[in-house]
């Protein structure tokens, strides 16, 4: 076989002009005596978006409304020899998907006519039960191949874990879906739901595939980090095609004859897969072309915002008599900075922002916290807000779409030795981009190398500055999903929660600082002072 290939190399980009990687393979089609044999080549298409929690499109580009429209467009061009995927992460993400426990997402979903999802973390933010219940309400296809019972064995009902997509003309095309195992560290799946090895249960899927149909190219829908899909490319023999999730940025790859494509976050991209193919002499032969076309300019579809528009005004009446734009409090200092691109790597003013909220907030009730914690993952707006084009007043509105999680706030107590392992904890994929990174309130100064091994990376860590001492114990605010150990910090699994002080959801004490600042006639100043850094360069 022959193998051409347009671009052989990793995008990691933010631009916005689409980007494209190709390839050709000719191999032998021993069924070919019982298909169909042609001299011209036939066509088909694959559309994929990833880890979409915005509905409009108010950044300039992105969200379900444009989404929605780009694809149609793409889809028109193929008519019925076109599948759609959505590869992970769009049922929770947002306050209104919040709200509606993802109901407005099944409904939009539905709306767009997508062909199939796959299962990522965020479908599992409301139970697997609540899971259950809006794939019962969906008309399309749930890839759940490696998610089972643990007391049933059984996939989740309503998921499906390969299928085969047979075009007008032909064309075979096994498909089958993998969710990231850490869903349990950084969702909320129930205690029996249990989640296989991608590596081994893909060599399965592939088995059932070639049992079955013997599909002319193989398809794996993902919501994996990076690694995970380089993993399956490297260790896996039979997978042509790699349609990924769980990471928020765009990437494209051909790793071990595998075409590699994520599409960022929030639909500022759709990906598109075409596929040449025909059979000819005893073969079958393909060329492959990934493509992302950018959301910019794309009129947004009014279907889609009519659908989020009812389910905003059922899910929020009171807001009718409110006005969510009242600024409330002026920003100075550095611009607000909410981008994933920042919060998961390194210290950003909105991850600031959040922390010393909850600090004042629990301060004002006498709950005493010497320190307060957010995880960068806990703000999703992903944005670099600009004051001549946004204003610089934040407003409720602002607060509440940048902080979509429901979650309340508590204080806990920890010993200092297991507050260290849990920041160690936080780090560990530094620098790879994490939810987890952590953002502190301002008395708090930590150094780290991060060249050194993952939990021994911390060499300066203080507190009003004064070092942090192991054998005393500290008042920690923080979300309630991370004192319960979410991201995967166990550390926190041995403390207690300080009873008999106020449930608050997170997003409404930053509304509440603020307006403080607002009554106290102050300013807001945003910085980003040396609170969490690297010092692996210095």
């Amino acid at each position: 076989p022959s193998l051409l290939i347009n671009h052989c190399a990793l995008f990691h980009l933010r631009q916005i002009h689409p980007l494209s990687l190709s390839m050709v393979d000719r191999k032998p089609d021993p069924s070919a005596t019982d298909k169909s044999v042609s001299s011209k080549f036939n066509a088909f298409r694959i559309i994929c978006v990833n880890d979409i929690y915005t509905f409009d499109n108010a950044s300039g580009h992105g969200g379900f409304a444009s989404v929605s429209t780009l694809i149609n467009r793409l889809r028109s061009e193929y008519g019925k020899n076109c599948f759609v995927t959505v590869n992970g992460d769009f049922l929770g993400g947002s306050s209104l998907a919040e709200q509606t426990k993802g109901k407005v997402i099944i409904d939009i979903l539905n709306y767009m006519n997508i062909d199939a999802v796959v299962l990522g973390n965020h479908e599992f933010d409301f139970s697997t039960q609540v899971l259950e219940e809006r794939i019962s309400e969906s008309n399309f296809s749930w890839f759940g191949s490696n998610v089972t019972s643990s007391v049933t064995e059984d996939h989740i009902p309503g998921t499906i874990s390969t299928k085969v997509i047979k075009s007008d003309d032909g064309l075979q095309i096994g498909v089958f879906g993998i969710c990231t195992p850490s869903t349990p560290f950084i969702s909320y799946p129930c205690k029996t739901t249990q989640f296989s090895d991608p590596v081994q249960c893909s060599r399965v899927m592939i088995d059932t595939l070639k049992a079955e149909a013997d599909p002319d190219l193989v398809v794996a829908l993902t919501h994996l980090r990076q690694t995970g899909d380089l993993e399956l490319a490297e260790n896996i023999n039979g997978i042509d095609v790699i349609l990924g999730g769980h990471d928020h940025d765009p990437f494209l790859l051909h790793k071990n004859r595998t075409l590699i494509l994520k599409c960022g976050q929030n639909g500022y991209w759709v990906g598109v897969l075409d596929i040449k193919w025909r059979r000819l002499n005893g073969s079958f032969e393909h060329y492959l072309t990934m493509s992302l076309q950018s959301t910019c300019d794309v009129d947004q579809d009014p279907g889609v915002l009519d659908i989020a528009g009812r389910h905003y005004a059922d899910q929020n009446p009171e807001h009718a008599l409110l006005d969510l734009d009242e600024p409330i409090v002026e920003m100075l200092g550095v611009p607000l900075d909410t981008r994933t691109s920042t919060l998961r790597v390194s210290e950003a003013s909105s991850g600031n922002l959040v922390a010393d909220c909850l600090y004042a907030f629990f301060t004002s009730y006498g709950a005493e916290p010497d320190l307060a914690l957010i995880n960068g993952g806990f703000i999703r707006g992903d944005k670099l807000y600009d004051r001549e084009r946004d204003g610089s007043h934040i407003t409720k509105r602002i607060v509440f779409e940048e902080m979509p999680f429901p979650k309340n706030a508590v204080c806990i107590d920890i010993s200092g030795i297991s507050l260290l392992g849990a920041i160690e904890q936080h780090i560990r994929d530094y620098p790879h981009a994490s939810g987890a990174f952590p953002h502190f309130s301002s008395n708090v100064r930590i150094q780290f190398t991060h060249d050194k091994i993952a939990g021994n990376r911390i060499h300066l860590f203080t507190i009003n500055n004064i070092e942090i001492d192991h054998t005393r114990r500290y008042r920690l605010a923080t979300s309630a999903f991370i004192a319960s150990g979410g991201d995967g910090c166990s550390h926190y699994y041995n403390t207690i929660v300080v009873p008999e002080l106020p449930e608050r959801r997170i997003s409404d004490i930053v509304v509440w600082a603020l307006e403080r600042h607002r009554d106290q006639n102050t300013p807001v100043y945003l910085n980003v002072d040396g609170r969490i850094t690297d010092s692996s360069s210095k």
